[in-house]
């Protein structure tokens, strides 16, 4: 690392001022899985926005930028969690009795097998290439997203047909998942096994992708087996230089290029370098120069997008992350050799709503986290499923920005949010309450 550019006291500093104001605001009590998700957002949001101070060609109001969007990320997040406080409870009681009605007979084992089988549907349809189970190809990053970015990809109605049915039915599987806790082995299989399915339909899969999947099964065990958590926190300090390593390697094999193992402090430093190079550089970039985002079309994007695509089209809405990339780079989404570079949800609030207005994305952001908090960590029976809101959101919201987040937590969510209203208007408070009676009356 270039200690010319690089300040470890500024990094240091920059760390402990985040962590400060976190602390000023955990003094507001919130669930044990809220509380979780508000320090993972903290350290993502000081990685991928505010550790750029650290670099001395980073100008000062950069900070006040990241320090600004994180104090208004958690007013917003406080001030809906205390508004919407009985909420998530009037929400557990009217979906527990459905969820518990599926552990009758094999609901639950019938949704995770469905879900495997349209998972492993990409491999059939529309030619046969289950043989790559057994023989994956090596990475190819490059292939994978200039499909992307030139619409090379093709898909057919049933193919489209099946991505529908398994994006409604992925947050019920992470509800089943919940049902494994006392079988953590079968546990880690579900988990990975459709990791390695998708990896071996496309020949790629994004770090992020496996880290979020790792954390979250980390952080599942933790919660909800504390009888095992001495020996969860030994392994997770044991593997870490390994989990450094791997995310190293693989930065350079997803490319093709042949990796050279030079130590895990050499690795730590290029990941911290290029992790937190990217808001100095292109974020720096987005506030420098006078470029936003058309907020007609941004709206169109963000209010068309849980609806499905086949029904009313391409909608052609603001891609933010992508726009960046092209003002950056100097270049349309369409020329050979352009990929997305991410500047962080610091200076993409800048490109979406200016430098005054700013803070109106954090506001934004910080009350859907605190609205979908509400949503899913009073049941137990839902644990999975908070686990991977929560450790999903701390790490696209700082990293992807809404780009990232968004489409996830609606259209990944859809199903359940749609299971979650139903159940609101069938349940009855008054019924429930009479048969509360009738039970205190028989004891």
């Amino acid at each position: 690392m270039n200690s010319d550019t690089f300040s470890w006291i500024t990094f240091l500093l920059s760390g402990s001022l985040s962590l400060l104001i976190g602390w000023v605001f955990s003094r507001f009590r919130t669930a044990p899985p809220t509380a979780i998700f508000l320090v993972l957002l903290q350290i993502s949001l000081f990685i991928f926005s505010g550790a750029a101070v650290a670099y001395g060609d980073t100008p000062i109001n950069y900070a006040g930028y990241h320090y600004a969007f994180l104090i208004s990320f958690l007013i917003s997040f406080h001030i809906c969690y205390y508004l919407l406080r009985g909420f998530g409870g009037h929400v557990a009681r009217s979906i527990n009795p459905y969820l518990n009605s599926l552990r009758i007979g094999h609901g639950w084992n019938y949704i995770i097998g469905c879900y495997l089988i349209l998972c492993i549907f990409d491999l059939i349809y529309p030619e046969n290439r289950l043989a790559k189970l057994f023989q994956p190809e090596a990475p190819d990053l490059r292939s994978h997203f200039q499909e992307r970015m030139t619409g090379e990809e093709t898909s057919t109605l049933l193919g489209t047909l099946v991505y529908y049915l398994r994006l409604l039915l992925l947050p019920f599987y992470f509800v089943a998942l919940s049902r494994l806790r006392n079988r953590l082995p079968l546990l880690l299989v579900l988990v990975a096994v459709p990791l390695y399915i998708n990896y071996t339909s496309q020949a790629y899969i994004a770090r992020g992708t496996i880290m979020i999947s790792v954390l979250v099964f980390c952080l599942y065990s933790w919660i909800y087996r504390p009888d095992r958590r001495k020996l969860i926190t030994v392994l997770s300090l044991v593997m870490t230089p390994f989990i450094f390593v791997f995310l190293h390697a693989w930065q350079v094999i997803r490319l093709g290029n042949q990796y050279h193992f030079s130590g895990i402090i050499s690795a730590v430093e290029e990941l911290i370098i290029m992790e937190t190079s990217f808001p100095r550089d292109v974020g720096m970039f987005v506030i420098n120069t006078n470029v936003h985002a058309d907020l007609a079309s941004y709206a169109k994007w963000v209010f068309t997008l849980p609806v499905p695509k086949f029904i009313i089209g391409n909608v052609q809405g603001a891609r933010i992350n992508y726009e960046i990339a092209e003002h950056f780079l100097g270049v349309g989404r369409e020329v050979k050799g352009y990929y997305v570079v991410l500047g962080g949800v610091v200076a993409e609030s800048v490109y979406i709503f200016g430098k005054k207005w700013f803070f109106l994305h954090a506001i934004t952001m910080g009350f859907l986290a605190s609205l979908f908090s509400h949503l899913t960590d009073k049941l137990e029976v839902l644990g999975y499923l908070s686990c991977m809101i929560i450790v999903y959101s701390a790490y696209k919201i700082p990293a992807s920005g809404i780009s990232g987040y968004l489409p996830y937590i609606l259209n990944g969510n859809i199903s359940f949010i749609i299971f979650v209203i139903i159940c609101l208007f069938r349940y009855s408070p008054q019924a429930n309450f009479s048969c509360m009676s009738r039970r205190i009356g028989r004891s």
